[in-house]
């Protein structure tokens, strides 16, 4: 076969094509700083970058879900300490009501106190925290406590 000067003119015209779309190809890549711009790039990348998309959306829900999960534990713990400060005191206010050397006045008096306190238990248990509420089971948008 013969290789003629046309050949020769079109083989290197079809090289430099080439090499004009690979550079304008990696000017791209420069430029922008991603090496896929088009799914037909590298599929099997996209997929893989689309797979990451989605890895990361669940972590962030779960990264979400564990900081409201620790400020509601938190408000909780907070809450029981106060019902429990509360009832220690009341206990303590009965376990002094219950003493026979006190009169009728001291112990309505001591009656009083632990029906208020009762009442302040009651009101640290309808608690919310983020518009809901803390004890209130599974109906959380309901006052699960009412005196």
């Amino acid at each position: 076969m013969r290789v003629t000067h046309r050949m020769l003119v079109r083989t290197a015209l079809r090289d430099l094509r080439g090499g004009i779309e690979r550079l304008g190809k990696y000017q791209e890549q420069l430029s922008t700083g991603k090496a896929i711009h088009r799914p037909s790039d590298d599929p099997f990348a996209v997929e893989r970058a689309l797979s990451f998309r989605g890895e990361l959306k669940a972590l962030d829900v779960c990264r979400r879900n564990i900081g409201l999960s620790q400020d509601w534990l938190n408000a909780s713990d907070v809450t029981l300490e106060k019902t429990a400060d509360v009832l220690i005191r009341a206990r303590n206010v009965a376990l002094r009501g219950a003493d026979d050397s006190l009169g009728t006045e001291a112990r309505l008096a001591c009656s009083a106190e632990v029906a208020q306190l009762l009442g302040s238990a009651l009101q640290t248990t309808t608690t919310s925290s983020q518009g809901r509420y803390l004890f209130a089971g599974y109906k959380i948008d309901q006052v699960p406590f009412t005196g």
